[in-house]
């Protein structure tokens, strides 16, 4: 008894990918899942008036 061919392909090219998926109808882009989060206003106010974050260096105690 003959084993049915199975082919294996990797596409890696976004567009390819896409008309490929347009083409069979299954072309459904997400939105993204997460949306950035707001500020709240205590964290804002808890900002310096600059707005540039400090950093601290810390040594290595490993």
């Amino acid at each position: 008894m003959k084993e049915p061919e199975i082919l294996i392909a990797l596409i890696n090219n976004a567009s390819v990918v896409q008309r490929i998926l347009k083409h069979l109808g299954l072309w459904a882009p997400r939105q993204n899942e997460r949306a950035s989060p707001a500020l709240d206003a205590s964290i804002e106010a808890a900002l310096p008036a600059d707005n540039v974050l400090a950093c601290h260096p810390v040594p290595d105690i490993a």
